[in-house]
């Protein structure tokens, strides 16, 4: 056998490797047309599956691909691994079915996938998490906390202090000058701005990503240390590629990922920890800050203050976690605040969408400045509180119709727990299914003109009725900030049109929107921002 090796010359090795692969790719094709419940879908190529026909941004992809030509259910291979694509309602419906843990056939989000175990998130931390003992104490303690009324009504206080800050900038740039045409990119200052209020909200620490971008883009610097402001610049930048390349960790196969693209995994993946060692940093510190204060001393009720006293003598929410009564590590707490990082990249996207919306349609913005002035006065400063944000109820609706017509998050996804049947298939445990978001909420079967931009619709329907909506998914694994995120939107909403007009700076400006790690981001839209003549 050695001899017979070694007397192999170079074609002998080519019609050998050419004997394997030819075999790899027969046995390859036989196990796809003899496949289990076949769907229709593009035919897949060995190793690499769909990713050269379809590319690795789920959102593009099946919302404007899969869908159209394929119908209600459709298959795609992303490397081995089969994944079906749902849209139909019916279907949808069965997914986020909001059963009891015990009786629910789509627990998981996601199937065991390679390079999400790399990223260290399969049993940790709630959004990716398999292990559900972990994942219901996690989940539990972080939705009682981001529900509770004091951290809300908190909240609220911080998000204007983030408002002031903005105004300021802006009022630096020029704004208040009457007549200035001073543009104002907003998905630019809009992502700055979140940054800022989802770091503070979750890690009670001051960021400076508004001020860095204030210091990027005019000749006047603000007073603050360059090493503050590259901090917070270099948290959010790195975050973003690594969201911006998610999907590639996802979904390329390992073999492809450590072979031919090395260098690149190597660099997310590096990115991620490193924004992650910089949390762990944080906690730890924050940690230390809370044991050194005298136990009479009052606590704040920022996330990450609440989820470090959690199950011990100073937990100021008394969460309630079953059997469970030990403190979160502070491994977990840097898994959540990770997740509710990148969760917050939606809050920025929406806050783009809903001001191109309202720039677009004056009618409906007048009717929104409107309301708020009905319930706060015409009042530069507003006082708002948790109750008085319970009252804007056409605010809201424009809120929901713009997450309606332009969802941040088109397509999500979950796996089968158990066998499970959809639109006629019988599906085993651990099949992944993505629902397609945006074509139900876009559908002339579900909606009135879907095209048009109408917040009547949401008027006078009880949201629970309209099953063809899913801001927030659905299910046991629904989002467990939708609160957060509505204070959020409207609080920004009554500070800045109680001070601020808004105009396009071209009339029904097209709004560009682009895709990064699954969220669907408003790319550009340029605007004129007035003071308001009081």
């Amino acid at each position: 056998m050695v001899q017979l090796y070694l007397n192999m010359n170079t074609i002998d090795w080519i019609m050998v490797s050419s004997l394997v692969i030819g075999a790899y790719v027969l046995r390859y094709y036989y196990n796809y047309f003899t496949r289990k419940n076949p769907l229709p879908g593009p035919i897949p190529f060995p190793i690499v599956g769909n990713l050269l026909q379809l590319g690795i941004d789920i959102s593009k992809m099946m919302a404007r691909y899969l869908d159209s030509k394929y119908g209600n259910i459709s298959e795609a291979y992303f490397g081995s691994h089969r994944s079906i694509f749902v849209s139909g309602l019916d279907d949808v419906e069965k997914i986020y079915s909001p059963t009891s843990i015990k009786f629910n056939s789509f627990m998981h989000r996601f199937s065991t996938n390679e390079g999400i175990s790399e990223l260290g998130l399969e049993k940790s931390g709630v959004m990716f998490n398999r292990d559900l003992k972990d994942w219901s104490i996690n989940r539990r303690m972080l939705t009682q906390t981001l529900m509770s009324t004091v951290f809300l009504r908190n909240n609220i206080k911080l998000i204007e202090k983030n408002c002031d800050d903005l105004f300021q900038y802006w009022d630096l740039i020029g704004v208040t000058v009457h007549d200035n045409r001073t543009v104002i990119e907003v998905p630019n200052w809009m992502r700055v701005f979140s940054n800022d209020l989802i770091l503070e909200t979750i890690m009670n620490k001051k960021s400076y990503a508004k001020a860095s971008y204030f210091n990027h883009i005019t000749d006047k610097k603000l007073d603050i240390p360059q090493h503050l402001l590259k901090q917070s610049g270099d948290l959010i930048e790195n975050l973003y590629v690594a969201l911006k390349s998610g999907m590639f960790i996802i979904n390329v196969p390992g073999c492809i990922r450590h072979t031919i693209f090395k260098y690149f995994n190597d660099m997310i993946v590096g990115l991620f920890y490193g924004v992650e060692d910089v949390i762990d940093k944080r906690v730890k510190e924050r940690r230390q800050e809370i044991e050194s204060m005298p136990v009479e001393t009052e606590l704040p009720s920022d996330l990450l203050t609440l989820m470090i006293t959690t199950n011990t003598s100073r937990d100021q929410n008394k969460v309630r976690l079953g059997e469970y009564s030990e403190p979160l590590s502070d491994s977990s707490i840097c898994k959540i605040i990770v997740e509710l990082i990148v969760g917050g990249n939606s809050t920025t996207a929406s806050l783009s969408f809903i001001l191109a919306y309202l720039c677009n349609h004056p009618k409906v913005k007048d009717r929104l400045v409107k309301e708020i002035e009905q319930v706060y006065g015409v009042n530069l400063s507003p006082t708002i509180t948790f109750e008085s944000l319970d009252k804007l109820r056409y605010c809201e609706a424009v809120l929901h119709e713009t997450a309606r017509i332009c969802p941040t998050i088109e397509v999500f996804f979950r796996t089968s727990s158990n066998r499970v049947e959809l639109c006629g298939y019988t599906f085993e445990p651990n099949t992944l299914f993505w629902t397609n978001f945006y074509r139900l909420n876009n559908h002339e079967n579900y909606w009135v003109e879907p095209e048009v931009f109408n917040p009547d619709r949401f008027l006078n329907n009880d949201l629970k009725k309209l099953k063809a909506y899913y801001q927030f998914g659905g299910g046991v694994r629904h989002c467990p900030g939708r609160f957060l995120v509505m204070i959020q939107l409207k609080t920004f909403l009554v500070r800045f049109f109680s001070k601020y007009d808004i105009e396009s700076t071209v009339s029904n400006q097209s709004i560009i929107k682009g895709f990064v790690g699954g969220i669907t981001n408003c790319e550009k839209f340029d605007v004129y921002i007035k003071p308001k003549k009081i």
